[in-house]
């Protein structure tokens, strides 16, 4: 009989139990009730037709056992097969291998085999003997890179580095290694600790790096000096008398102390400090320019090199303790109680040689010992008086200053007087027309006299 459910409930048709509506699967159609069968979908055996893809109740499955193969394509039909091993398959030695592609197509080298191929990526390759992985180790001499694929590295051995020109990625040789860091050089070797590590010189223990005092500058190793000062203390007791107690201080007895002494280059002559161009005893005040430093030298004409190089420095001062101080423009030669050599940046500028004429003979390069200590006497001021200012005497700048108070005092004059006439000129000392107005009734008055007289003569 006809059958519809979807149908409001007074107008539905329904089977009775044990039957089931069976229509053409359009919604809303009619169907005929029919003996109920079993859900789900059918089951086919070998050979047979299949599609899992369908509903259930037209989809046909394959027993167990078997597999549905098809074509490959969505919701095709296939037909009942042997079920096979699923998974990639294994090849032997020197057969074709390709583990990129999809598990059921996958071929895979058997165990102790590996797939060689060229490279690129889903390409096929040939089953090989499988080689140790990781990169290969090289000896002495032979040609190294670490910077390639483990597979394809080459490492230098145990105790070998591998030395290249520096490049990224280049290639390079193994060699000995050698001991990183600065190398140590003994007495009169060069050195030069301001280098890298890898390049640096240092000198051995006692010894010290002596150059020219340039920063990064390389100098010689030499022995360190010292030179010893010695501090006397007073006398050991102290009486205080007049008192009825006598206090007694006991001090620290002689004390001496190590002063490094300048550093000297071993085989270098340092010429003496000619006695025209230079002068020993005596430095320029201020004894430090602005901008400049004290800095350590191992001798005068050293610290006059430090002057010649600065274009601001004229003037140098070399003192005993190895210091050198730059001195510039407008400064004055003073008396020194120690064997101070001072001189120009440039011994061939006349101009800027010190002038000792004012104070008698001067004290020339070599004398003996430190000046006594005496208070300090000035010297001509070198910078500030040129060649033509010597010889001046006191009456002809004495001469020069009256002329300008003459000229200054005149020109004030005239200053004064033209100041009162403008002040007059715009009537700041009264009424301008009062003044005129005066004049004008003098002279009337004056003319009516003259009338008068005309009228009383004959």
């Amino acid at each position: 009989e006809k059958c519809n459910g979807s149908l409001p409930p007074q107008f539905a048709t329904l089977c009775e139990d044990g039957l089931t509506c069976s229509n053409s699967g359009m919604p809303g159609a009619s169907g005929v009730c029919t003996e109920e069968q079993a859900s789900g979908p059918k089951r086919v055996g070998k050979g047979e037709t299949c599609n899992g893809s369908l509903p259930p109740q037209f989809a046909t499955l394959c027993e167990d056992g078997l597999t549905c193969s098809n074509s490959g394509m969505p919701g095709a039909s296939g037909v009942c097969t042997e079920e096979q091993a699923s998974g990639p398959k294994r090849v032997g030695k020197g057969e074709k291998c390709n583990g990129s592609l999809p598990p059921q197509f996958a071929t895979l080298c058997e165990d102790g085999l590996t797939c060689s191929n060229s490279g690129m990526p889903g390409a096929s390759g040939v089953c090989t003997e499988e080689q140790a992985s990781g990169p290969k180790r090289v000896g002495k001499g032979e040609t190294c890179n670490g910077s390639l694929p483990p597979q394809f590295a080459t490492l230098c051995e145990d105790g070998l580095t591998c030395s290249n020109s520096g490049m990224p990625g280049a290639s390079g040789v193994c060699t000995e290694e050698q001991a990183s860091g600065p190398k140590r050089v003994g007495k009169g070797e060069k050195c030069n600790g301001s280098l890298p590590p890898q390049f640096a010189t240092l000198c051995e223990d006692g010894l010290t790096c002596s150059s020219n005092g340039m920063m990064g500058a390389s100098g010689v190793c030499t022995e360190q000096q010292t030179k010893d000062v010695t501090v006397i203390a007073p006398a050991p007791l102290m009486d205080i008398p007049g008192t009825p107690t006598t206090i007694t201080m006991t001090l620290a007895p002689t004390v001496t102390m190590t002063t490094p002494a300048p550093p000297s280059i071993p085989g270098v002559t340092v010429p003496a400090p000619p006695p025209d161009a230079t002068v020993v005893g005596y430095y320029y005040e201020p004894h430090t320019m602005l901008g400049s430093i004290k800095m350590n030298v191992s001798d005068w004409e050293a610290c006059r090199k430090l002057c010649e190089l600065n274009l601001a420095c004229k003037h140098f001062g070399y003192w005993p303790d190895g210091g050198c101080h730059q001195q510039g423009e407008n400064v004055t030669l003073v008396k020194a109680n120690q064997s101070v050599i001072s001189g120009p940046r440039d011994l061939s500028m006349h101009e800027l040689w010190p002038d000792l004429a004012a104070v008698g003979t001067a004290v020339v390069a070599g004398a003996r010992g430190p000046a006594p200590t005496s208070p300090t006497e000035t010297v001509k001021v070198v910078d500030d008086a040129g060649p033509k200012l010597r010889g001046r005497d006191d009456s002809s700048t004495s001469g020069g200053s009256y002329t300008l108070v003459w000229v200054l005092g005149a020109l004030a004059l005239i200053a004064v007087v033209g100041g009162l006439y403008m002040a007059y000129s715009m009537g700041l000392f009264g009424d301008k027309e009062f003044f005129e107005d005066d004049d004008e009734e003098e002279d009337n008055l004056e003319d009516n006299l003259n009338d008068d007289q005309s009228d009383d003569s004959p």
